[in-house]
Parts: C-alpha cells; sequence; structure tokens
C-alpha cells in the first residue's frame, strides 16, 4: 500500500472538506493517503445530522461563522486554527480505525503526552475528550479521521454547539455531549503545527508513509460548491417535524412539504426551513398572527429561493 501524506495549506473549511472528498473520490488501486489540515472558525456537523438540532444556526449566522456538512457520518465538531485534522483515506481492506488512530496516540506520545482511545474511538486524556473520530465507506474505499483540540476556543466550541430547544422530532442521529480539553491544558504552550509534525513523523514511521506535495490551485469546483451550497448543509437533512402550538411543520430536504392548520400549508409547501422565508411566504397580517410560530424557527440559514 502506496502511502501519500499531504498537509494542505488552506484553511478555507469549505476548500479543505472539499480536498479531502476528492483525494476520497479519486483513490485508486493501492493508493493511501494521509492529510492534514486545519480550518477558520467553522462549525462542521456529520453526514447524516440536523443542522438545527445540533448548532445555534442564529448565532452562527449572525457571527458570520460558516456552518458545512461533511461526507462522513459522527457528530457536530468545532473547528478553528487550534485543531488539527487528520484523515486517513484508504482502500476498503485496509479500514482499521483501531489502527491508525493507534497512530495518532503514537504521535501524541512523542510529545509527552499520553491519551487513551476509547471504545467509541475517540481519545481522551483523563475524563476529558481530546478528540472525536468519523468514517466514511464505500465499495472500494474508507476514510478514519480525527479532529484533535489543540489550543481551539472551547468557550466559542460550546456555544456553537448549544442549540436553542426547540422540539424538532425526527430520525437524525444526534452528538453526544462530552466534557472535552485542549492539549495545551496539559502541555502548555503547544502548537498545532507541533502536533502536525508530531502525527506526520508518526506516519512515517509507523505506517511508511511518503511526504507529498499537494497539486496547485483549488479543489474541482463542483465539490467546493457543494460544500458552499444550501443544498448540501441544510437540503440534505432527513425528514423531520417541528410543532409549535397548534401548528405543524414537517420538513423534508430543508423544505416544508406539509403543515397544519391548512391555512398554513396553502402558504408553506415548498418553502425553506427558514423564518425570514416563512414570514415572506405567510405575508405581514398572516405573519402577525403565527408571531409564536416564526419565534422557534431559526434565520439566516441561508436559505435557497
Amino acid at each position: 500500500m502506496q502511502l501519500d501524506l499531504f498537509r494542505s495549506p488552506l484553511t478555507d473549511p469549505a476548500k479543505n472538506l472539499a480536498l479531502e472528498e476528492q483525494l476520497f473520490r479519486a483513490r485508486a488501486g493501492e493508493q493511501a493517503h494521509v492529510l492534514l489540515y486545519r480550518n477558520a472558525p467553522c462549525v462542521v456537523i456529520g453526514r447524516n445530522q440536523n443542522p438545527w438540532v445540533e448548532c445555534d444556526v442564529e448565532w452562527l449566522t449572525e457571527r458570520g461563522i460558516p456552518l458545512l456538512r461533511r461526507a462522513s457520518g459522527g457528530g457536530a465538531v468545532w473547528h478553528d486554527l487550534g485543531n488539527l485534522n487528520i484523515s486517513f483515506i484508504l482502500p476498503r481492506r485496509a479500514y482499521d480505525p483501531d489502527l491508525f488512530l493507534d497512530v495518532v496516540l503514537v504521535g501524541l506520545q512523542a510529545l509527552g503526552i499520553s491519551a487513551r482511545r476509547c471504545e467509541r474511538r475517540s481519545l481522551w486524556i483523563g475524563d476529558r475528550k481530546v478528540a472525536g473520530s468519523a468514517f466514511m465507506l464505500t465499495g472500494r474505499s474508507a476514510m478514519i479521521h480525527a479532529c484533535i483540540l489543540v489550543a481551539a476556543d472551547l468557550d466559542l466550541l460550546r456555544r456553537s454547539l448549544k442549540p436553542p430547544k426547540r422540539g424538532l422530532q425526527g430520525r437524525f442521529i444526534q452528538s453526544t455531549p462530552a466534557h472535552v480539553l485542549n492539549l495545551t491544558d496539559v502541555r502548555p504552550g503547544l502548537a498545532p503545527q507541533q502536533v502536525e509534525d508530531a502525527l506526520a513523523n508518526a506516519c512515517q514511521r509507523e505506517l511508511g508513509a511518503e511526504q507529498a506535495p499537494l497539486e496547485r490551485g483549488t479543489p474541482g469546483e463542483p465539490l467546493l460548491d457543494k460544500y458552499r451550497s444550501w443544498d448540501w448543509t441544510y437540503g440534505r437533512t432527513a425528514e423531520f417535524e417541528h410543532q409549535v402550538g397548534d401548528a405543524v411543520l414537517r420538513v423534508k430536504h430543508g423544505r416544508i412539504v406539509e403543515a397544519t392548520p391548512i391555512s398554513l400549508d396553502g402558504c408553506l409547501r415548498d418553502c425553506p426551513y427558514d423564518r425570514n422565508a416563512i414570514a415572506t411566504a405567510l405575508g405581514p397580517e398572516q405573519a402577525k398572527l403565527w408571531a409564536h410560530l416564526l419565534r422557534e424557527v431559526a434565520p439566516g440559514a441561508g436559505a435557497a429561493g
């Protein structure tokens, strides 16, 4: 298995997620890759999650913090330049999460940090979580990636991943809350670049990885457009219902497919699940009547027209 080690110079979250998926989709034969990258502040949810359940969409929008959906499963995570992300992109036969996450532990050990892997394949120091993992599998390829808290802004992490309680019901995968810790809490002064170097060295020693340059330019435009799109981030959401008093909205692919009572249904069918879009669809007079409903729906999701 030929393992190439890539270090992304990008910090644009959409570009790095697109690059990660591009490497995954283009992988052939016995090729394998390791990708190390950091992102500017953002929230990234798993493929099968509901953004309105996982984070405070309104709060993020007001502050210009991007929300993105990745191609793999798992829970919602906060990214900033104090995080380090590592992705192992492999032939399906080589899929072994424990083995590759143990390589991460070897890298941390070289920095004098003793962490452990739990049964859910996250990494812990004592009773605090320092890294979560997620996975993606197709017929011929596998991806194992981890998000490591080095010197992240934990206040922003907690606030952004604190969704309002709005009573949404549906079949979506919810994150499992955990108390978290930065590596700098146990190794003051540690820089993300030092962790990146230690993990790169561990991949070279333990897996025989060879550092390789990334091709110039950005990831393919179709993938980049996907990660920046409303249709992927919000429209990919599984069907759910939102009940507020005597009103019920049934939402599929980010749009209202049915509303009760009947007076709402005629106005809101195919309307994006977004406070501003719903208010526009209702019109001024109806919006006043349904003010209690509008208060419970988050605005500013960049709703598609």
